[in-house]
C-alpha cells in the first residue's frame, strides 16, 4: 500500500509543454550534433498521491469520484475514494475494496475498465478508472416518451429512438449474462446506472452492491 514513488527528475529545469513533457535540445561541444533532453512536467500542489486533483465529478453513498491526472502516463481518469466517514467501518471500507475488485475481473467492453487499487497517504482507499461521459440510460427514455405520443415513436431531440432504446436494452442483457457466467451478481440494474457515451457506447455502472457467487480463479 506504499505510494508508488514517481520517476526522478535528474535533467535541469524545463518549460512543460501543453502535453505535460518538455524536451530540451543542446548541441553537443567538437560534434555538431544535436541531443535531446527529456523532462518529467513539474507536478502541482493539489495533489491525490501521485495524481493530480481536476475536480469533483460526483458524489455516492460509498465514495465521491473526481478527475484526476496521471502525470506518469499523461491521461485524465476518474478516481473514486472512499469517504472520510466510512474509514472507520471495517464493512464499508471492504465493501468498497470489494466493489474494484469485482469489477476488476469482468473485462467486458460495456463495463468500465479499473485501472489501479490503492491508497491515499491519509490512509482513504482508492481505486481508478476511466472516465464516463455521456448520460444515462433513464434521460434517453425519457425524452423519447417526450417528444412521442399515444399513437407513434418519434426521435428525441438528440435524435434517440425507440429502436435505440432496444438496442441499448440488449447491450444491458448480454452485459449482465457476461457478469453472470463470472458468478456476479450486479443487484442494481436500473436506468440510472446505464450511460449511454458520445459514440453510442453502452456502459454498465455502479456495481457497489454487487456479489459473487463463485471464487474460483480458472473459471
Amino acid at each position: 500500500e506504499d505510494e508508488a514513488p514517481g520517476p526522478p527528475n535528474e535533467n535541469p529545469p524545463a518549460e512543460a509543454t501543453d502535453e505535460g513533457f518538455a524536451f530540451n535540445t543542446e548541441i553537443v561541444p567538437d560534434s555538431g550534433e544535436t541531443k535531446a533532453q527529456f523532462t518529467m512536467p513539474a507536478l502541482q500542489t493539489d495533489l491525490l498521491g501521485r495524481y493530480t486533483d481536476l475536480g469533483l465529478l460526483g458524489m455516492g453513498g460509498m465514495g465521491a469520484v473526481r478527475l484526476v491526472r496521471d502525470e506518469v502516463l499523461q491521461r485524465n481518469v476518474a478516481m473514486k475514494i472512499l469517504h472520510t466517514r466510512l474509514l472507520s467501518s471495517v464493512h464499508g471500507t471492504r465493501r468498497f475494496i470489494e466493489e474494484a475488485m469485482i469489477v476488476a475481473r469482468l473485462q467486458h467492453p460495456n463495463i468500465v475498465p479499473i485501472h489501479e487499487l490503492g491508497w491515499l497517504p491519509d490512509g482513504r482507499p482508492y481505486f481508478t478508472m476511466k472516465p464516463i461521459r455521456g448520460q444515462a440510460l433513464s434521460q434517453s427514455i425519457q425524452a423519447v416518451h417526450a417528444a412521442s405520443d399515444d399513437q407513434n415513436w418519434y426521435p428525441s431531440s438528440k435524435g434517440t429512438t425507440f429502436r435505440h432504446l432496444i438496442r441499448i436494452f440488449h447491450h444491458v442483457c448480454m452485459t449482465v449474462a457476461y457478469a453472470h457466467s463470472a458468478g456476479v451478481l450486479h443487484r442494481d440494474i436500473k436506468p440510472r446506472n446505464i450511460m449511454i457515451g458520445a459514440f453510442n457506447d453502452v456502459l454498465v455502472v455502479d456495481w457497489g452492491i454487487s456479489k459473487i457467487l463463485k471464487t474460483d480463479p480458472r473459471e
